[in-house]
């Protein structure tokens, strides 16, 4: 049997049992986007350590005075309170700082506190402050929340009294530091800066907190919630260390032999959890564990899946705790996740991943518990290690092409007495987004042993009836069933091994003249 389920989540109520819906077109790829995407974000922006020496000012800065100036914006910096002035020798000041900016107490609209704000926040801050006076002077410097001032005394200028201040960074970086004389009641605050350095702090995940402060860079946080305590944020953390243990979780995938072409195509993953302390997620099912079945060799390409839906997971209904050193396993079938087409005969990759990236919507930015009852769900994803399948073409004839097939729609197992010799076994042909079932000549379909034996039985004046086209596996798309006598099938009771009450076949559906063929399980009891 064929039954086409959905895939994964938004948040609604119902009554106390929240429903997390998904729906995503493609999974597999929209998964595989999702990493290359995480990827991406996860790479910080390339911090970029910027110098400021105003030397760039050379010819429009006058000489050994100074006039005020509105700000003066250079790179991500901007400087206010004062202006540039070049100096000659005689002035003590350092040969490479022939060009500064400062505050001179005649300077008119000067101030005694130079302030430079920048566009964004910056952090490894460091500047040189100067003295302009011909006596010690203390001077601080601060930065914008008034947090870690620093304050210096320097010497005279005679003295070349000059420092380099490294202001200390806030958690979000620095904004702004302002440079303040203490002679600001005087008209002696005569001071000057230059080689001012500084790195741009970049923001990836665009949540107000730069990423050399951020504790999840790639994922949005603002409120910075980190439960367990390890620098990891929530929204990030796979692994919630209040469980103990080194949180090493597993997963596991184990593929069947070769199949024909379209034949039912189960695989089992096994998530285990070696955490050392229990989890509370939702169990491993067709839809939380995805599969990514992509193409042997070099480069080999990734195959699109089916478009599937599952409607919701109930909190806290249908979570399960997963004790350590638990595992939890889920057989699902490929044929209903990937076309025949398109997993056309060959050798491919496997990989399994089981994940879980819903959380209590209960839950407030800080993790704790806004609406009680609340459940601390597990967060987090493990793939398996690659293995591989192969699918062979059906009757080993490479000149057909593959399409689904249901024997016996609705029930699973497929079952034929096979004393009932008379028995009705009716098989569906499923249509998809590449094979329209309702097109097929139903005069020319067959199934049995090797798909040309029975016709459909429903027939008059000797031609086959067309029953009404229905969705037989609710994936939207209209397909076709047909009905066959058992005794004409060419499956007998004679199939089954001696010794052994049952066995399992493939039975084959064929459309004559046509390369369409599909093929289902069916099991025969005796």
């Amino acid at each position: 049997m064929n039954t086409r389920r959905p895939n994964r989540p938004l948040a609604t109520e119902h009554g106390r049992e929240r429903r997390i819906r998904i729906n995503l077109r493609h999974p597999l790829i929209a998964l595989t986007a999702l990493v290359m995407l995480l990827l991406l974000l996860s790479q910080p922006l390339l911090a970029q350590t910027q110098t400021v020496d105003f030397e760039q000012f050379t010819g429009q800065t006058p000489v050994n005075t100074m006039t005020f100036q509105p700000p003066l914006p250079v790179g991500i910096a901007t400087f206010s309170g004062g202006g540039l002035v070049r100096f000659t020798p005689e002035f003590n000041l350092p040969a490479d700082l022939t060009i500064v900016y400062g505050t001179i107490w005649f300077c008119t609209g000067c101030l005694p506190t130079l302030t430079i704000d920048f566009s964004q926040p910056v952090s490894n801050v460091s500047l040189r402050v100067m003295n302009g006076q011909n006596f010690p002077v203390q001077y601080t410097v601060n930065v914008q929340d008034g947090s870690n001032p620093q304050v210096v005394t320097l010497d005279s200028n005679g003295n070349l009294g000059q420092a380099t201040i490294t202001p200390v960074a806030p958690s979000g970086g620095i904004t702004q530091i302002q440079i303040t004389s203490a002679l600001t009641d005087t008209n002696n605050w005569d001071f000057f800066i230059d080689d001012v350095q500084f790195t741009a702090v970049g923001d990836s995940d665009g949540d107000g907190i730069p990423d050399v402060a951020d504790n999840c860079p790639s994922d949005f946080n603002p409120s910075q919630a980190d439960k367990d305590g390890d620098e990891i944020g929530d929204a990030c953390d796979a692994c919630d260390n209040l469980l103990g243990g080194t949180c090493v979780f597993a997963e596991t995938l184990s593929p069947p032999p070769t199949v024909p072409q379209g034949a039912p195509l189960p695989v089992t993953a096994c998530f285990t959890n070696d955490s050392g302390g229990p989890i509370l997620s939702f169990p491993p099912d067709c839809f939380n564990t995805t599969f990514e079945v992509s193409e042997t060799g070099e480069g080999g390409g990734i195959l699109p899946p089916h478009y599937r839906d599952r409607k919701a997971y109930g909190i806290p209904g249908e979570l399960t705790t997963i004790g350590a050193g638990q595992q939890r396993c889920v057989t699902c079938d490929l044929r209903q996740m990937f076309d025949p087409a398109v997993l056309t005969p060959d050798t491919y990759n496997v990989q399994a991943t089981y994940s879980n990236f819903i959380r209590d919507p209960d839950l407030n930015d800080q993790g704790q518990c806004a609406n009680p009852p609340c459940s601390d769900i597990w967060i987090g994803f493990k793939t398996s290690d690659v293995q591989q399948v192969t699918i062979a073409p059906i009757l080993n004839d490479p000149g057909l092409q593959g399409v689904n097939i249901d024997i016996t729609p609705g029930t699973f197992p497929n079952t034929w007495s096979c004393k009932n010799t008379s028995a009705n076994i009716s098989v569906g042909l499923l249509s998809s987004a590449l094979f329209d079932a309702t097109t097929v000549d139903v005069n020319s379909v067959r199934f049995g042993r090797l798909g040309t034996e029975a016709a459909e039985l429903h027939r008059k004046g000797g031609l086959a009836q067309s029953h009404t086209a229905e969705d037989l596996n609710g994936d939207g798309l209209l397909d076709r069933i047909f009905h066959f006598t058992a005794k004409e099938t060419g499956f007998s009771c004679n199939d089954i091994p001696t010794g052994q009450s049952q066995t399992t076949v493939f039975g084959y559906l064929k459309v004559i003249g046509t390369p369409i063929a599909g093929t289902d399980t069916l099991i025969i009891k005796r």
